[in-house]
């Protein structure tokens, strides 16, 4: 009986993962979007794709927001930040 109960505990959970995964997929496209964005209006004015400072304002941003999982946070937004970088060239 607990086995069962624990099982579907689990399943409920996965399912709640999945909704949150949708969510977060969906707003990196966005994301993706805005940088694609940012790309042509620094082609236009020939201004540098890559702006270390900004990466820097974002990755301290993203490490203020939790502190637990504050280097997990910060590497996949590192991830996030050369992938979207790709994405304006």
């Amino acid at each position: 009986m607990i086995k069962k109960r624990t099982i579907a505990k689990i399943k409920t959970i996965r399912k709640e993962i999945d909704t949150i995964d949708r969510i977060i997929s969906q707003k990196i496209i966005e994301r993706f979007k805005k940088a694609k964005e940012i790309g042509k209006i620094k082609k236009k004015l020939s201004i540098p794709l890559k702006n270390e400072r900004r990466e820097k304002e974002v990755l301290t941003n993203i490490s203020r927001k939790s502190k637990k999982y504050r280097k997990e946070l910060i590497d996949i937004y590192k991830e996030i930040i050369k992938k979207s970088l790709r994405i304006q060239r």
